[in-house]
C-alpha cells in the first residue's frame, strides 16, 4: 500500500465533514520519520493543501505511543483552538484522544479520522466519537512480502510488479 493514498483519503474525508474551514490537528503515532506516519501525514498535508484551502492544518504533534501524552496533546488543542474542527490519527493514540474528546464536553462534535480497523475504533464509530476508519488491507500487507520472498528464494522468480497497491477500506457508522 501507498500510505500517502491513506493519508489523502483521510484529507479528504475530514475535509468534507468539516464543510471546508475550521482547523484540524494530525497527531502522528510515532517519530516524523516512521514511514507509515510521515507517508500518511504528507498525502494528507497534500490533499488538505489542494482541496481545503480554508482549513487550516495545525503543526503536527507526536505521541511517541504513549496514550497519555496524545491524551494531552489532544486536550491542550481542545482547550487552545475555538476553530478547531477535526483530529486526524496516523496511527497510535487513538485511546487517549478518545479520552480527551468525552472529557471535553463540546457543544460542537469534533471530527476524527483515524488508521486501523481494530475493534477499539469500530466501537468508537458506532459510539459517535470517530467518523472513519481507513484500513489497509493488513491481511494481504502481511502474506504478500512473504509469498515473494518465497516465490524469488524458492522458484527464483522476480515479483511482476516493482511495487503492489492495497485496497483502502472506508468504514463509517453505517458500514461498521
Amino acid at each position: 500500500m501507498k500510505y500517502g493514498s491513506g493519508g489523502r483519503a483521510a484529507a479528504a474525508l475530514l475535509g468534507m465533514v468539516m464543510q471546508g474551514h475550521g482547523s484540524v490537528l494530525p497527531i502522528l503515532g510515532q517519530r516524523s520519520g516512521h514511514y507509515a506516519d510521515s507517508q500518511r501525514f504528507t498525502g494528507f498535508s497534500t490533499e488538505m493543501a489542494e482541496s481545503f484551502p480554508d482549513i487550516r492544518v495545525l503543526h503536527p504533534e507526536c505521541s511517541f505511543l504513549d496514550e497519555s501524552l496524545s491524551e494531552r496533546i489532544a486536550m491542550r488543542a481542545i482547550q487552545s483552538d475555538s476553530e478547531l474542527r477535526g483530529i486526524y490519527l496516523t496511527s497510535a493514540g487513538r485511546e487517549g484522544v478518545y479520552r480527551a474528546v468525552h472529557a471535553a464536553h463540546r457543544s460542537e462534535k469534533l471530527h476524527i479520522v483515524v488508521h486501523d480497523i481494530t475493534e477499539g475504533n469500530i466501537k468508537m464509530v458506532k459510539n459517535g466519537t470517530v467518523d472513519f476508519i481507513i484500513g489497509q488491507d493488513v491481511k494481504t500487507q502481511g502474506t504478500l512480502p512473504i509469498r515473494l520472498l518465497y516465490d524469488y528464494l524458492e522458484r527464483h522468480q522476480f515479483p511482476r510488479e516493482r511495487m503492489n497497491m492495497t485496497d483502502i477500506t472506508i468504514k463509517f457508522r453505517g458500514n461498521v
